[in-house]
């Protein structure tokens, strides 16, 4: 088992132990490699005695290409989800396609059929019946980083918005000196700025 952790602070540098623990005490045997500020060099020499020398780098690859787009892609989906949401005509129809393409994805165990679902993905919702003349409220969600992208967290709160006609959108991005870049979507319309950790608890207009 691989898991990116955090390191500080910060409560992603809480998850990868919190994860062991969980599942140990579920009575899993395994082994985990929890990377934080790990070097490259560090990471592949740790997964090759963890995977075996025989073909790793050829496995190493294949499996680092799949998940690198397994990952843009479900982010693809959730954006077009968020985007779509608050048009559509059919109420939950859009949610309903996007459990269905993330599922797509979650099958996918190569390159080729990541390359298919993607695919498969974009055409299904662009089938979605939508609604253009409609002018949906911008919304922007800040907090803190996994609140804001988890859903199981925050309680579905993006879904919860479109299904109310409100288009939601944001990238959280720690930049410089610990200042968190808070942009939205600016081709729409949104807000961009950033703003002090500090600060993060008071109201941003």
């Amino acid at each position: 088992l691989v898991m990116v952790t955090g390191v500080g602070p910060c409560r992603f540098g809480y998850y990868g132990e919190l994860q062991e623990k969980i599942l140990r005490s579920m009575g899993y045997d395994f082994e985990i490699y929890i990377i934080n500020q790990n070097s490259i060099v560090d990471i592949i020499k740790r997964l090759r005695e963890m995977l075996g020398h025989k073909g790793f780098y050829r496995k190493f690859w294949r499996a680092l290409r799949t998940l690198v787009n397994k990952s843009k892609t479900a982010h693809m989906i959730e954006r077009m989800a968020r985007e779509t949401r608050c048009y559509e005509v059919n109420k939950g129809e859009t949610t309903k396609v996007m459990n269905q393409c993330l599922q797509l994805v979650d099958q996918a165990k190569t390159f080729r059929e990541m390359k298919r679902a993607r695919k498969k993905a974009i055409r299904m919702f662009r089938e979605i019946q939508v609604d253009k003349t409609r002018n949906p409220i911008k919304v922007a969600i800040l907090g803190e980083i996994y609140v804001v992208v988890e859903s199981s967290i925050n309680f579905s709160i993006v879904a919860f918005l479109g299904a109310l006609d409100g288009i939601t959108d944001g990238v959280l991005v720690l930049g410089p000196g610990g200042v968190l870049q808070v942009r939205f979507g600016q081709s729409d319309g949104f807000l961009s700025c950033e703003v002090p950790p500090a600060q993060m608890c008071k109201p941003l207009i």
